[in-house]
């Protein structure tokens, strides 16, 4: 008999940003599997509404209970962190007596939109939720730390990417930096602004208009084209203020193209003594700009980074830990 899964998040599975692009990899990694069924719920399948004084939705929690209920899971994955709707589905479980694996994609409280806010939900609303939770599943190293304060069941699991690794083919522009994420200061595009205006060819995966004048804007791009950058690409660059993972890290070196991160973008946690991988102090522009001149046109060691990412290995311990108890 099949392991039944439900994963829910606000948004998931619409791969969207990290959380639901997560969730929609866990979708198609248990695609056809013999011995577990993953479904999915979310804001799309449940009546929900807006409170603009939290910036954030909160189900129906009749209707999700339902939802819950009707789907006959053995398993309910939640994912979410300074989301009420997570707490909600914690909460829903836990009365439906069910099996419940808790994924929170954590970013410290100081790097959340309202850090007031998030650590007063955390510790009134979810905290005291967790001694519900079968097994907590986290991503980076600092996650792990801070919820092995208060959960002993903590398992460290990288997510990873639905396409190969490949050594670089075909011809690079030897100078040409590729940005991808929103232009705002929190994915740190002060850092780009800051790069010499003559010197490299700056491309930007971005829906906001031109960031500077001599930047190239890609808005509304499909896959394949992103990929097509990443490749032409001599090197990406993540300047964020915090990633809890970056799938944009993962997608470059996929493509062999070197990187430039952030000391506060957490794959680095995966990826130490790896070529082709270079950090800086975020908001250190100087040396962010050092880092890019030292870091394009590196080799990258794709066969190390494919091994630790490896989904099929990924897929194990999951399965381990929805099948488990």
């Amino acid at each position: 008999m099949k392991t039944r899964v439900l994963l829910i998040a606000e948004n998931a599975p619409a791969p969207v940003g990290g959380i639901e692009r997560h969730c929609h990899n866990i979708l198609d990694l248990f695609k056809s599997d013999d011995a577990i069924e993953i479904n999915s719920i979310s804001r799309e399948n449940i009546k929900f509404k807006y409170r603009k004084i939290f910036n954030k939705i909160i189900f129906d929690f009749r209707d999700l209970e339902k939802a819950i209920k009707d789907s006959r899971c053995d398993v309910v994955h939640v994912h979410g962190f300074a989301s009420i709707a997570a707490a909600q589905a914690i909460r829903a479980a836990k009365k439906l007596k069910l099996k419940i694996i808790y994924t929170a994609h954590y970013h410290p409280f100081n790097k959340l939109e309202n850090p007031l806010k998030g650590t007063i939900f955390f510790y009134l609303f979810l905290k005291p939720l967790l001694k519900s939770i079968h097994q907590i599943i986290t991503i980076n190293k600092e996650d792990s730390e801070f919820f092995r304060k208060y959960h002993s069941g903590v398992t460290m699991i990288p997510n990873w990417i639905r396409y190969s690794f490949q050594k670089q083919q075909g011809v690079r522009k030897t100078n040409m930096i590729l940005f991808v994420g929103r232009a705002d200061a929190n994915k740190g595009i002060d850092h780009l602004l800051a790069l010499p205006a003559d010197t490299y060819e700056i491309h930007c995966v971005t829906g906001a208009g031109p960031v500077r004048d001599d930047f190239v804007v890609h808005s509304g791009i499909d896959e394949n084209s992103l990929r097509d950058l990443y490749r032409m690409a001599s090197v990406v660059v993540v300047p964020s203020r915090y990633e809890a993972f970056s799938y944009v890290t993962l997608e470059a070196l996929a493509h062999g193209t070197p990187v430039v991160i952030s000391d506060q973008v957490r794959i680095r946690d995966y990826l130490d003594g790896i070529s082709g991988i270079t950090l800086f102090r975020y908001g250190n522009k100087p040396a962010f700009i050092r880092a890019v001149a030292e870091t394009i046109g590196k080799e990258v060691d794709t066969d190390a980074v494919a091994k630790i990412f490896e989904p099929g290995r990924i897929r194990e311990e999951l399965r381990k830990i929805y099948q488990d108890g």
